[in-house]
């Protein structure tokens, strides 16, 4: 009898702590590319995964005071094989440019030594990069937004 009794606490406990959703008015979000054009694709793709709108953000283009944008940093190592690592941030716009200081929503920080396949480490930062959205919620369209529908 104890142990149906652990079970069921077990699985509504499971059920309790399932994935959450972000709630946003339109779900839209910048894209401050990167330069490596393979891991912008890579996170593009994960935006959308995660029912954001991914919007590509030029150099001079005016975002509104509390839009989102997304922003990635890469470091690699400096071994024969290079270790990688990506910084995350989901951010909300203080002013018209992305900017340090605006507030950070979600990130996450992954180091990717393996697989080593090659030694540029391509496959670790795209790797790395898909898994800094671990945290990083569903978006859920809430508000006036939803409405539309």
């Amino acid at each position: 009898m104890q142990n149906i009794i652990r079970i069921i606490f077990i699985v509504f406990s499971v059920t309790s702590f399932a994935q959450y959703d972000f709630e946003h008015a339109d779900c839209k979000i910048g894209f401050v590319k990167g330069s490596e054009k393979y891991l912008n694709d890579v996170g593009i793709s994960t935006l959308k995964s995660r029912s954001f709108k991914p919007q590509k953000l030029v150099e001079n283009r005016i975002l509104l005071p509390g839009d989102l944008y997304y922003i990635y940093e890469v470091t690699l190592g400096d071994s024969l094989y290079k270790s990688c690592t990506i910084n995350s941030f989901i951010k909300i716009a203080d002013s018209r440019t992305p900017q340090e200081k605006d507030r950070v929503v979600f990130k996450k920080e992954i180091k990717r030594t393996l697989p080593r396949i090659t030694f540029s480490g391509s496959e670790r930062c795209k790797k790395a990069l898909k898994e800094t959205f671990i945290h990083i919620p569903n978006c859920k369209v809430v508000g006036f937004a939803s409405e539309k529908k």
